[in-house]
């Protein structure tokens, strides 16, 4: 097997793994999972604004460059 299949196989259970523990979470606790999902936008959002930032960095790098 390779590396990168590894990997990906790693990160299928991980990631199934959580999304088993976050349905069970929807289902027991509506209003955790309502805040925390609350939060997790307004954090896209920073990142979303931050990734917007470096990409304009590095047209601004490469033009000048």
């Amino acid at each position: 097997m390779t590396k990168f299949t590894e990997w990906g196989i790693q990160a299928i259970v991980t990631y199934g793994t959580l999304a088993i523990i976050l349905i069970a979470l929807i289902a027991t606790q509506p209003v955790l999972i309502r805040s925390f999902l609350s939060i997790l936008a307004s954090v896209n959002i920073i990142t979303g604004m931050f990734s917007k930032v470096l990409q304009a960095a590095a047209i601004f790098l490469g033009a000048s460059g």
